[in-house]
């Protein structure tokens, strides 16, 4: 469950008794249904402008401005449920990169400097691997030693910018990529804060954003920060060193 769905999931039985109050005989669907307009204005203007360093009253008042026709409760209650959802939010976002820092430094602990290798899986008629990106999703990658870096398709960038695990801050720029026919695209770059393969964690990868319909490839930019790295056939796994 993503940061937002945990803050929203928080607040929504006071919410829901605020339409209910304001709006009459309605039903608990209906005055859920009633607030989620104002909690989506809320979530995307806190996730666009909170830089973490404002306080929580400032930067309500800056979201209620945006977010105010939305809204169905008491004129009274407004300011401080919003400052309450950053500080619930902040709470979460501290939590999780606790949780990343300690996941981290337990796996550098547990590798030391031996070969680990993490067992791979076949679909559509190739073998692919586990990889958590960020700590937050794990997706299946294609181990690409050609591609320069590590490659994300726009709709799981998305996905991770909505859980909050990618900020407009770690995106770099913009690079030219060639393709194998020898096609050149530009694609946007980004810090990728964590890539975990087995029981291998990196931090601070370059990645690049492909299109919705391209392939998840985990390339140079990830496998290069290896001393070397193969694929054991007959096991079907990744090895790393």
């Amino acid at each position: 469950m993503t940061r937002w769905w945990m803050v929203w999931l928080l607040g929504l039985p006071v919410l829901a008794g605020c339409a209910e109050r304001n709006a009459g005989a309605m039903t608990n669907e209906e005055a859920k249904a009633a607030v989620r307009p104002w909690l989506n204005c809320v979530f995307a203007r806190m996730d666009a402008i909170d830089d973490g360093r404002t306080t929580p009253t400032v930067l309500a008042y800056e979201i209620r401005a945006e977010c105010h026709r939305f809204w169905l409760g008491s004129p009274g209650l407004e300011l401080p449920l919003i400052a309450d959802t950053v500080e619930k939010s902040r709470a979460i976002r501290r939590n999780e990169a606790g949780a990343t820092r300690n996941s981290v430094r337990d796996a550098q602990t547990r590798q030391g400097t031996s070969v680990s290798s993490a067992l791979m899986k076949r679909s559509r008629g190739t073998y692919v691997v586990p990889v958590t990106v960020n700590n937050a999703i794990t997706l299946d990658f294609t181990v690409d030693s050609g591609a320069s870096d590590v490659t994300i398709p726009a709709d799981v960038v998305l996905t991770l910018i909505r859980a909050g695990t990618i900020r407009s801050t770690d995106f770099t720029g913009e690079k030219t990529y060639v393709l194998a026919d020898g096609t050149r695209v530009k694609s946007r770059t980004f810090r990728i804060r964590s890539l975990m393969v087995g029981d291998r964690i990196l931090q601070d990868v370059v990645g690049s954003v492909a299109p919705t319909s391209g392939t998840l490839l985990l390339g140079q930019s990830f496998l290069g920060r290896f001393k070397s790295w193969s694929i054991d056939n007959s096991r079907h796994a990744l090895v790393l060193e």
